[in-house]
């Protein structure tokens, strides 16, 4: 692992490929000499890349003075580091109650949830950021990248059209472009922003980004053919495994799936989202006894993953154990009230738990859902066993 350029610094999304690391500069506070030597030891142990030391030592700090605000900053850093996003979302909170207007402490927490695909709320902290440093360039990208995933991609257009304006060579800007010509259906220009990336990129980061692209447009075969050939360039490539395991999944693919996501996780065993589609690949095999460990500790990494409480809801049921069944369908049921395949599960759960009333209920659910969603088709099953997009829209 590399160590972080400076303390206070949240490892980028993979994808944001011109971001630099968050810098946050030093505070001047008032110390004694031997917290700030614990506080300087702590901080060269995170430079270093010693992340359990760096974490125990910021603790033991904050143990001592629980309002150490440079403490909780760069324990977040290390939660970050090692992708336990709630863990890093958490400290950040603790840190904004001290200093509520830091921008660059809202820049790292809308980091935390953006990585938990919680984009409507970074999207809030991003603006924190540029309400008080309106050129943050970093605070540009990441709100334009959550206006896309937020279905604002006509808002994300402009902001990514003047950041191009000084970088038009940012591969990571020209694939947010793309994403948001995708979402927008101008899949012309988005075809034309793709091809600046290959005139921008290396060849193994412009397959990668292009079959992204491919991914996110649903067009899987495409996707998998841009990946293969990233792959075969440079199979070392950050996040490749992973993403080529997930267009794999969209063509029920789960043989080939399972060997890319295994490969991810062995290239980094802190991959929840490896792990969370490992588990999709196993249940599409029907091999839910071995997908329920690795669905276990998703749930625990990514808590508001409503896939993951799904599909171990699916298994406990099977398994016969309703009790832990309905728990994880509720869970899934508060984090997507929308999805009309967890209501189907839960009416089924509800029945094995000899609750006809609550069935009744979830049925109610599932039928103003189906009603109120015009592009559902009289012939998709209620179920939706082993759906790939369930998987893909966690």
């Amino acid at each position: 692992m590399h160590p972080p350029a400076s303390p206070w610094a949240v490892r980028q999304p993979a994808w944001l490929l011109s971001l630099a690391l968050v810098l946050i500069a030093s505070l001047h506070l008032e110390a004694q000499p031997d917290e700030r030597s614990a506080f300087a030891a702590a901080e060269q142990a995170l430079r270093a890349g010693q992340l359990s030391q760096a974490r125990a030592q910021f603790e033991a700090i904050l143990k001592r003075n629980p309002k150490h605000l440079a403490s909780l900053a760069n324990l977040g850093v290390v939660f970050a580091q090692t992708h336990d996003y709630p863990s890093a979302e958490a400290t950040y909170r603790r840190a904004l109650k001290l200093s509520p207007n830091h921008p660059l402490l809202h820049l790292n927490l809308g980091l935390a949830l953006f990585k938990q695909d919680l984009y409507a709320e970074a999207a809030t902290h991003f603006q924190q950021t540029l309400a008080n440093q309106p050129d943050h360039t970093q605070g540009r990208e990441l709100l334009a990248a959550c206006q896309i995933h937020t279905g604002a991609a006509s808002a994300a257009l402009p902001a990514l059209e003047a950041l191009l304006a000084t970088r038009p060579n940012d591969p990571g800007l020209l694939y947010l472009l793309s994403l948001a010509q995708i979402k927008l259906n101008q899949h012309d220009a988005a075809k034309g922003t793709l091809e600046r990336v290959f005139a921008a990129a290396p060849p193994a980061l412009a397959h990668y980004l292009a079959g992204k692209a491919q991914y996110e447009n649903e067009a899987f075969d495409e996707a998998i053919a841009e990946l293969e050939k990233a792959r075969a360039l440079d199979p070392k490539l950050d996040g490749l495994h992973r993403e080529l395991g997930k267009a794999f999944i969209s063509l029920r693919r789960a043989e080939e799936a399972e060997a890319s996501l295994r490969a991810a996780l062995s290239a980094d065993a802190n991959d929840a989202e490896a792990r969370y589609f490992l588990a999709g690949a196993l249940v599409l095999q029907d091999r839910g006894a071995d997908a329920l460990p690795l669905l276990d500790e998703t749930a625990r990494l990514r808590p508001n993953f409503w896939g993951a409480h799904y599909y171990r809801g699916r298994i406990l049921l099977s398994q016969g154990k309703t009790s832990a069944a309905l728990a994880a369908f509720e869970r899934a049921a508060q984090l997507n009230p929308t999805e009309s395949s967890i209501f189907y599960q839960l009416a089924r759960a509800y029945r094995a738990a000899n609750r006809p009333t609550s069935a009744s209920a979830a049925l109610a659910k599932l039928a103003a859902l189906k009603a109120a969603d015009a592009n559902t088709s009289a012939d998709t099953p209620d179920d939706a066993t082993n759906d790939p997009a369930l998987l893909r829209r966690k």
